[in-house]
């Protein structure tokens, strides 16, 4: 796995094109020399170069390069997405196109906006309309939305005469749009909210409520749960299964989704810490703040005197990584980006700083 990092800034780079990829040893697997470098997807990642004659830079152009570090397509977009489904967006004179795997440009930059494949087919916009394209670039469904959502589970939120539906992959509209807010479906669930209404409930693909109306958040679901907020003066989290029992009560002032297991929670008036399945503390409350568990770590945030920063936990509780970071992300392939002052670095999951002496 690569990491994009970037070289120190100096007087003689002043930051451009100062971007290249580490690996998990902290060795530069790809040299800086691109303005921006993104996360590969797909063995592909988009980079911009920002081009310099005598003493003017010129604003960067955007191509995809390999993890050997070569250029599969050399900089020559204004902008660029990452690969999804064998296909990245990229923009050209204002306008959205797809280029695929193999370097092409596949679907020709013609329209407005865009969004990434999800199930076959990508949300575009052209003369203020959405429709879905197919991978050849041809409409699999007319554009003729104010506002299309990605596919999932076969079904897309379409904006109507400014309300919500949804449609199918053929584009007929499945259940009406009588919504002001929805979101994906996931495990044949979706929480949408009715226009005219604040509540949230969870209909299921006919478009029928699985779960009233009654709650001021609702997530998606995972696993066979999901977490729920009730409004009040004082709202309160807890976790539902699909027939809208509670699994978990409602007794937290904030609570994450699980992962790996486990969910950071929180009740009023005091810290944070982990429950199971359960609703049972595996880590007892402790931590001033608190992030989702990513390979076996989870990432806290602890204010003196006990500490400093956001620092890092295993599943035990033990503090792993002294917590003295201004910000800490997940871990991926083993490192987590963290950020000490203005200097960003990878950590191990030991504490190593990648690359060293970087922070």
């Amino acid at each position: 796995m690569l990491f994009p990092m970037q070289e120190n800034f100096t007087v003689f780079n002043w930051g451009m094109n100062t971007w290249g990829y580490i690996d998990a040893e902290g060795r530069w697997a790809i040299r800086p020399r691109f303005q921006t470098a993104y996360q590969f997807t797909e063995d592909l990642a988009a980079v911009s170069r920002q081009p310099q004659i005598w003493m003017l830079w010129w604003r960067p152009k955007w191509g995809f390069i390999q993890r050997s570090g070569q250029f599969l397509i050399e900089p020559r977009f204004d902008d660029a997405r990452a690969f999804s489904e064998g296909l990245a967006a990229v923009q050209s004179e204002r306008k959205w196109g797809f280029v695929n795997r193999q370097g092409a440009l596949a679907i020709p930059a013609r329209f407005d906006s865009v969004e990434p494949f999800h199930e076959g087919l990508a949300a575009a916009r052209v003369d203020g309309k959405w429709g879905y394209l197919a991978p050849s670039g041809r409409w699999a469904i007319e554009p003729r939305f104010g506002g299309a959502r990605e596919f999932s589970e076969g079904l897309a939120g379409v904006q109507i005469d400014g309300g919500w539906g949804y449609a199918d992959r053929s584009g007929a509209i499945v259940i009406p749009p009588r919504f002001q807010q929805v979101h994906l479906f996931h495990e044949g669930l979706a929480p949408v909210t009715e226009k005219g209404q604040s509540m949230t409930g969870y209909i299921d693909r006919s478009g029928e409520y699985r779960i009233p109306k009654q709650f001021g958040h609702a997530l998606q679901f995972a696993g066979g749960r999901a977490v729920v907020q009730v409004p009040g003066k004082r709202p309160l989290w807890g976790i539902v299964d699909p027939n809208g029992r509670f699994l978990i009560p409602l007794k937290f002032s904030d609570l994450g989704a699980f992962r790996e297991g486990l969910a950071f929670a929180r009740e009023y008036g005091g810290k944070y810490g982990y429950i199971d399945a359960a609703g049972s503390y595996a880590i007892p409350p402790r931590f001033d703040g608190a992030g989702d568990f990513s390979e076996g770590m989870a990432s806290v945030l602890m204010i003196r005197p006990g500490g400093n920063g956001f620092g890092y936990i295993d599943k035990s509780g033990a503090m792993v990584i002294e917590p003295r970071y201004s910000e800490a992300g997940d871990f991926h392939g083993g490192l987590a980006k963290v950020r000490r002052g203005d200097s960003y670095a990878y950590v191990t999951r030991t504490g190593a700083v990648v690359p060293t002496g970087a922070l």
